[in-house]
């Protein structure tokens, strides 16, 4: 990864399917491609810092309360790219009824 010292430029990563693309954060459980969704909870829809994790990861905060040692253990947090991001978000969104 790598940053501009400038605080408002978005963190880089090379992604190996993107090239050079701005960074975002996801749980490892998005990450799946085997066609079960696995929902999609976006907790920064801020351009530069774009993070989300799954319902599962949802029901593990809601139960722990905080970003716990057992919650970050769960999660895996995983850095992507924008474009991955957008992938995981197209794959495990599941519409309102």
């Amino acid at each position: 990864m790598s940053t501009d010292e400038d605080d408002d430029q978005p963190v880089t990563i090379e992604c190996v399917h993107h090239g050079s693309c701005v960074a975002a954060v996801l749980c490892v459980h998005l990450l799946r491609k085997d066609g079960e969704s696995v929902g999609f909870v976006e907790n920064s829809a801020v351009p530069h810092d774009l993070q989300a994790w799954c319902r599962a990861c949802e029901n593990k905060y809601a139960e722990e309360g905080e970003m716990t040692e057992a919650f970050r253990a769960f999660h895996q947090m995983v850095v992507v790219c924008t474009h991955c991001y957008e992938d995981a978000r197209l794959r495990h969104n599941v519409p309102a009824h």
